[in-house]
């Protein structure tokens, strides 16, 4: 999933693709009423139509920082050794520098076009995430959850937060790096693809500063969620664990203000680090609530939930950076319960940060 807070001269264009896999939904529980017989067909939909077209763009292209794309394009051009060698010699230099010029990205999102599938996948999220915030006693921040069959609509909402459901997400980018020898010659290098990140939610927020330098937060309108996966308990857990960052994210922002203020930041790239570890703690808050709470509703609408795809789902993201804090998050939630964990990171994130 993505949190953004804040990709010339024509060169060598390359494009850096990571494609994906799924795989089949192993057997659930035996139906004991019909909202389980519902739901265990939305299972043997799930995989039923998987397909990458046609694509259409989610927004317009953000130009701000990215760390798995970031990481992407370094690992290209490790990879392309001829290419670095044609940049040396047309340099004329063996001691080169680079930077990175301009990055910038955009969802791009296959639609769900199964109309069965759609109904139940919508009810399925509508009738846990209500239950997940009776629980939780949250508000609900959602104006609208709809499927996306076609082109996005041309306009959102004016209230509230609308969610999308879509079939595949992906990122398209655009970077370009500079490389400048001892002499100051340059050569522009612009990489341009697609990346799919095995992230399948997203809820954006950004940070920026005015002209006196001030903090503030913009965020996007919507949230978006994949409804198949590579783990079929990943495309359950997404829309609740999308929910709860959208909810705290407040939370998040305050403590990400008041640690720029105090270091006296003044840029969006000074803020960064400072961004990505508050990223990591909203994310352990995240994890540890969804570990704790939605297991246990899957288990009473679908009868016996395999540990193992749960289990699967924590392991996997361990190892993106940003979850570095996830494991601990579970235990800390575990471990003081749902609810004053809630209570602790909406009044106080930094001390629940502490925990960690």
């Amino acid at each position: 999933m993505k949190h953004v807070f804040q990709r010339v001269e024509r060169g060598v264009i390359c494009s850096v693709i990571v494609l994906g896999l799924f795989i089949s939904l192993p057997s659930w529980g035996r139906a004991s009423n019909n909202d389980t017989l519902c739901l265990s067909r939305l299972f043997e939909l799930m995989h039923a139509d998987n397909r990458d077209g046609p694509l259409f763009a989610l927004g317009g292209f953000e130009k701000s920082y990215h760390p798995a794309l970031f990481t992407a394009n370094m690992e290209y051009f490790k990879s392309h050794q001829e290419l670095l060698k044609k940049i040396h010699e047309d340099l004329g230099s063996q001691a080169i520098k680079w930077r990175l010029e301009t990055l910038r990205h955009r969802l791009l999102y296959v639609p769900e076009q199964q109309p069965e599938y759609i109904g139940l996948y919508e009810r399925y999220c509508q009738n846990t995430i209500a239950e997940i915030l009776s629980l939780a006693a949250l508000p609900n921040p959602y104006s609208q959850i709809i499927t996306l069959s076609d082109k996005p609509p041309s306009t959102g909402p004016t209230d509230g937060i609308r969610a999308y459901i879509v079939h595949n997400l992906t990122t398209e980018f655009r970077a370009k790096y500079e490389f400048t020898s001892e002499s100051a010659q340059k050569v522009m290098i612009e990489l341009s693809g697609r990346y799919l990140s095995g992230e399948i939610g997203s809820y954006s927020s950004f940070l920026q500063f005015d002209k006196a330098g001030k903090v503030f937060f913009t965020h996007d309108r919507f949230t978006v969620w994949q409804n198949n996966a590579k783990n079929p308990y990943t495309a359950l857990m997404t829309p609740v664990e999308e929910t709860f960052h959208v909810l705290l994210r407040k939370s998040t922002e305050a403590a990400i203000k008041a640690a720029v203020e105090e270091r006296g930041t003044r840029s969006v790239k000074e803020a960064r680090q400072i961004v990505e570890e508050w990223i990591s703690v909203e994310e352990a808050i995240v994890g540890g609530l969804v570990y704790h709470m939605l297991p246990p509703i899957l288990e009473r609408r679908m009868g016996t939930l395999p540990v193992a795809l749960v289990s699967r789902d924590v392991e996997t993201k361990n190892e993106i950076a940003k979850y570095h804090y996830l494991k601990k998050g579970i235990q800390v939630v575990g471990h003081l319960g749902y609810k004053a964990c809630l209570d602790l990171y909406l009044n106080n994130p930094i001390a629940f940060r502490d925990l960690l």
